[in-house]
């Protein structure tokens, strides 16, 4: 079992931290659907307890959301998603012959040196707290107010862009100083990652996802993603209503 720490970026005001946990909570619910979200002193968090009051404040009843909060991970799930990632990988690829378009999955590094490795455990894990860190649920909860959640307005948050932007950096200090061994992520497959670890999510949709057939759906999300292929302004959008990797029974 591997620890995986979720933090928040309110800037380390307590009383921020634990509000922007519970609101992440209450949109993100419980990692890979089954993983328990264990607060400072391994206590669970009930995640269906956390609410949303009138003024907009997300509330743990229980009061024991801790301003760092972790999920245990077994190695067997983290290898299961990467399998399962891969396949996404080759599916992505066929999908994209249809359309004319050719995704480098890797990276170029420095100069001359290209990053072809696959995906490993602790680059996945990496990813994950880069998605919950920058979900910022306040701001998800006030564009989707303003009717502008993840859009291109200026004041708009897209959080998983900038999950892709905040691994990478993680990433170029790992090829400096070879800390956690990380590996490069392509941009598109982190609306994946997000689709698989966050499965019984409720973030709302924007604007431009609720006027898609649900039944189209993540095909018409993958047509869009490709996008930022051309042009990386481009806002990445989650996969939806998939199954994600089987969940098997977890203990820590």
């Amino acid at each position: 079992m591997q620890k995986l720490d979720l933090n928040v970026g309110s800037g380390g005001n307590d009383n921020d931290d634990k509000h922007l946990q519970n609101s992440n909570i209450y949109y993100l619910k419980k990692p890979f659907g089954s993983l328990d979200i264990i607060n400072k002193n391994n206590q669970v968090i009930d995640v269906d307890a956390i609410s949303n009051s009138p003024g907009h404040e997300f509330h743990n009843p229980n009061d024991n959301t801790t301003t760092i909060l972790h999920v245990f991970i077994s190695d067997q799930l983290v290898n299961h998603t990467i399998a399962s990632l891969q396949h996404f990988i080759t599916s992505l690829h066929n999908f994209n012959q249809q359309y004319g378009k050719v995704v480098n999955f890797y990276q170029i590094v420095g100069e001359s040196t290209v990053d072809d490795r696959e995906l490993n455990p602790a680059s996945l894990r990496r990813a994950i707290y880069c998605l919950w860190f920058n979900f910022n649920s306040d701001l998800v909860h006030e564009n989707e107010s303003q009717n502008i959640i993840n859009s291109n307005h200026v004041s708009s948050h897209n959080y998983i862009n900038r999950a892709y932007e905040d691994y990478m950096e993680f990433y170029v200090d790992d090829v400096d100083n070879k800390i956690e061994d990380l590996c490069y992520i392509h941009p598109l497959l982190f609306p994946k990652i997000f689709d698989m670890v966050f499965i019984n999510n409720q973030v709302p949709m924007s604007e431009f996802e609720n006027g898609i057939d649900p039944s189209e759906y993540n095909d018409e999300i993958t047509k869009h993603n490709l996008e930022y292929l051309d042009d990386q302004k481009t806002v990445l959008y989650i996969y939806r209503n998939s199954f994600g990797p089987q969940v098997m029974n977890q203990t820590h």
